[in-house]
């Protein structure tokens, strides 16, 4: 599923997304308000959450490759952020 520029714009103007250093509960809900954006233009698929937020990234890792990045690299990366982020916060 490819997003268009429209539905990018409506996006960023719809549902901002402020980056600063949350712990790891603001890490998480700040992109509550992506996935529920995501969940209306989404294929129709299994329902629930979870199914939601895997196919959430697999559309990621899908623009990450046709930018020409690894989408190997980027999914084991960000698995090591979250990783050390949760680590961090539990101390």
């Amino acid at each position: 599923m490819k997003v268009s520029k429209e539905e990018l714009e409506f996006l960023k103007k719809n549902y901002p997304v402020t980056m600063s250093t949350p712990i790891n509960e603001e890490r998480g809900n700040r992109v509550i308000t992506l996935l529920d954006a995501y969940t209306e233009i989404a294929e129709p698929g299994d329902e629930g959450e979870e199914w939601v937020i895997t196919d959430m990234i697999a559309d990621l890792l899908h623009l990450a490759h046709l930018q020409g990045h690894s989408a190997y690299k980027i999914a084991a990366n960000a698995l090591k952020h979250f990783e050390t982020e949760i680590e961090s916060e539990e101390g």
